[in-house]
């Protein structure tokens, strides 16, 4: 049996290495969209933290070192169905151990306004974490998803997330921020297991 110890030096990961992704469908035409929920997070996120997204390969990128940690946020710059190759290239590039990813998105199946942690999961439903899933081929990540309400009236459930904000439900989302920046650092310094007693 390997020792504890050999299996982490074996695993050429860096430890001190996060990796943050946000998901959402890139371009102008999203703004504001229920799937893109992902994206107003890290934004807020680095606006909290004083650090700002640079265009790189796959994605738009922005790093900070929390507690001798180093988080690296991304927002994929590709459709939501097709966020499993900019988070594969990514966790490779910065050698991030699976344990250090954590995944935000929607959730219609969810309240608006409430949040929930996960360790690890199926998609839910959610193409995006589907395609995740699919690239790493294993569904064993941390998710934070964000709930955006329940389609009314029986509305289809694609049109549903694609549509925007209302303007009191806008107010309800950024309610939210102050305590998803906390947890952020939190799943950073403590973990997921800590992060979903404190803030599920």
């Amino acid at each position: 049996m390997k020792s504890f110890f050999s299996s982490i030096f074996n695993n050429n990961s860096n430890l001190n290495n996060y990796l943050v992704v946000g998901l959402g469908n890139y371009g102008n035409n999203f703004i504001n969209t229920r799937h893109n929920i992902g994206f107003k997070v890290l934004e807020d996120f680095t606006k909290k933290a004083k650090i700002k997204f640079k265009k790189k390969r796959y994605v738009e990128l922005a790093e900070k070192s929390f507690y001798d940690k180093r988080i690296i946020l991304i927002k994929p710059t590709s459709y939501i169905n097709l966020s499993g190759k900019p988070v594969l290239y990514w966790k490779k590039k910065e050698k991030i151990s699976l344990k250090n990813i954590l995944i935000v998105s929607d959730d219609y199946n969810l309240p608006l306004g409430k949040i929930r942690f996960k360790p690890k999961g199926s998609s839910g439903g959610h193409n995006g974490l589907k395609d995740i899933s699919n690239k790493l081929q294993t569904d064993d990540f941390a998710r934070l998803r964000i709930g955006i309400g329940y389609p009314e009236n029986s509305l289809d459930p694609s049109n549903f997330v694609l549509g925007k904000f209302k303007k009191n439900e806008i107010l309800s989302i950024k309610n939210l921020f102050p305590l998803i920046y906390d947890s952020i650092l939190c799943f950073v310094s403590e973990g997921i297991d800590s992060t979903m007693n404190k803030f599920n």
